[in-house]
């Protein structure tokens, strides 16, 4: 009976624990699905606890529930060289594969990421006091207190000369960061050149050589050759050509011979030249007197 209750309980903290994994993963990408391209990146797990205190309060329960999110592939952790554990979440739809684990690149990036934003903290603080120090200063001085005027200008020198050096080691910092970040997107872009050339090598190696090209021209040269001889043998006359001379000269004696016929006689032309029209007024006059003839005496009158 009590073997049935511990199943019980362990199971009920197994959906607990999957479901507030899952709570925590949405609610991360939720807050920073718009803050950076660079997303998502490794970070050390207490920064994790500070942004997602609200959801899950405690630093043991956020274990669980990213090493839960590491055995599902939503997640990935390593432990880096400091002890410190860091974690990266998978972006949303996409999965790690089983059993990644963080390069150490990343871990160490993360963790030059964490001492930026420390040290541009604490060179804010600093800016912060030295202006405040200065403006007290200021103030002990036009009341004539010199003993606290000059101890509040020595401790804002300490606090320039702090500022000074936090501020050499925030520039190293990001100078170190940035080479990191550089380094990995040279390596990405060398990881695309090598498949490139690959790639083409591959294609190149059969079919795509110079040599296979040039042969490949040839061939296609000796089939245009092939094409036009045919369209050449299609287009010729059928037949011999003394056939075709003999056709030629039987059609030049019959255009003479339809010439010759169609050629009008001269004594024909010469009697149409001679032949003279009547002119029209003397032919109707003679017309009259020849009906005047005929007619009746009384019809005369």
């Amino acid at each position: 009976m009590c073997r049935h209750r511990q199943v019980r309980v362990l199971r009920s903290f197994f959906f607990f624990l999957q479901r507030r994994s899952r709570e925590l993963y949405d609610e991360f990408w939720k807050r920073n699905s718009n803050s950076s391209h660079d997303l998502p990146q490794t970070r050390p797990l207490s920064s994790v606890c500070a942004e997602l205190r609200d959801v899950l309060p405690s630093v043991s329960s956020l274990e669980l529930a990213v090493r839960w999110l590491a055995r599902n592939g939503l997640a990935a952790v390593a432990e880096g060289s400091d002890g410190v554990l860091y974690v990266k979440f998978a972006a949303p739809g996409c999965t790690f594969p089983s059993g990644y684990v963080l390069p150490s690149a990343e871990t160490v990036e993360a963790r030059l990421r964490d001492t930026c934003r420390m040290l541009e903290e604490r060179v804010q603080q600093l800016s912060d006091l030295s202006a405040l120090l200065r403006q007290q200063a200021k103030r002990a001085a036009a009341s004539r207190n010199t003993t606290q005027a000059l101890s509040l200008l020595r401790r804002r020198r300490r606090v320039e000369a702090s500022l000074k050096t936090h501020c050499g080691a925030l520039e190293n910092t990001t100078c170190c960061c940035d080479q990191l970040r550089d380094a990995r997107v040279n390596r990405e872009v060398l990881a695309a050149f090598l498949s490139s050339a690959l790639a083409l090598k591959q294609l190149l190696a059969d079919d795509g050589s110079a040599d296979a090209a040039a042969e490949t021209m040839d061939e296609l040269q000796q089939v245009l050759d092939e094409c036009q001889d045919v369209s050449g043998s299609l287009s010729s006359a059928v037949g011999d050509e003394g056939d075709a001379d003999e056709l030629l000269a039987e059609l030049d004696a019959l255009v003479d011979e339809e010439n010759k016929n169609n050629k009008p006689d001269d004594d024909v032309v010469r009697a149409l030249y001679d032949l003279s029209i009547p002119d029209r007024t003397l032919t109707t006059q003679l017309h009259n007197n020849e009906e005047e003839e005929c007619l009746p005496p009384t019809q005369l009158a």
